[in-house]
């Protein structure tokens, strides 16, 4: 464990109950508004941040250890292309577009709870240790900042633009 992972851990925690809060306080109509960059309503972006949390721990794990992690059914490989990521979205969007508010949130808690346990947990080695995931290559660290926090930041923004946006 080190200094700069718990200080990971706390701003993943903040970003994680941002999202929380937001799903909590979205109104019913928002929750299924559609998100048009995005093509995806904002149920959906949502729970899609929940779901990364799992596999972008299995990411880091898997880089860390060298063992390749046991998948989900919905889940990609460390070996993925840009179009792997656009067609499992599309696929998860069509079998699930509007996903239950409460489950979300549940998700969004104890995903998240572990993700930010485990992020605590890391050495100050880890942390330097370069997770190859898909397209992308970077040390540990870089990786939670800029794909574990900042996506769900990213998404969070975009939907919270769209609802300050024209009614629809």
């Amino acid at each position: 464990m080190s200094e700069r992972a718990h200080e990971l851990a706390a701003q993943f925690r903040a970003i994680n109950d941002e999202v929380i809060h937001f799903a909590e306080r979205c109104a019913d109509a928002d929750w299924r508004r559609m998100v048009p960059h995005e093509g995806r309503s904002v149920a959906y972006l949502i729970d899609h941040v929940a779901w990364g949390y799992g596999v972008e721990r299995k990411a880091i794990l898997a880089n860390l250890t060298a063992q390749a992690p046991l998948l989900a059914s919905d889940e990609f490989p460390h070996t993925w292309a840009v179009e792997d990521v656009h067609a499992m979205n599309a696929a998860r969007w069509e079998d699930h577009p509007y996903p239950d508010r409460e489950a979300t949130i549940q998700r969004l808690r104890t995903a998240g709870e572990d993700m930010a346990r485990f992020i605590a947990g890391l050495s100050g080695q880890d942390l330097k240790c370069t997770i190859t995931y898909g397209y992308l290559a970077m040390p540990a660290a870089a990786f939670i900042e800029r794909i574990v926090i900042e996506h769900p930041g990213t998404h969070l923004q975009e939907i919270e633009q769209e609802l300050a946006g024209a009614p629809q």
